[in-house]
């Protein structure tokens, strides 16, 4: 299927816009040992777990979220820093 560049370039900066927008819901990040606890706005833990996700971070084994929290859990002596670089926090 044909795309223009233009409606290529558009849908990617509307992507963009709209995971930044669910970052924005992040209010504070806690790490113990493998996991991670994310803090956000109600009703924004869903959505930024699917975003993580999406992000394929090796370090990373999956996400759970809940309405305000969700938890990350990584690899066995993993480095939290990935996530904190992908999320650009």
């Amino acid at each position: 299927m044909y795309r223009s560049p233009h409606r290529v370039a558009t849908e990617l900066l509307q992507e963009r816009s709209a995971n930044e927008n669910l970052i924005r819901g992040i209010r504070d990040i806690q790490f113990s040992g493998n996991l991670a606890v994310i803090k956000t706005d109600l009703g924004h833990a869903t959505g930024i777990a699917f975003e993580i996700d999406r992000l394929d971070i090796s370090d990373i084994l999956g996400t759970v979220g809940g309405d305000d929290t969700l938890l990350v859990v990584f690899r066995e002596n993993s480095d939290h820093s990935s996530l904190l670089r992908a999320l650009e926090l």
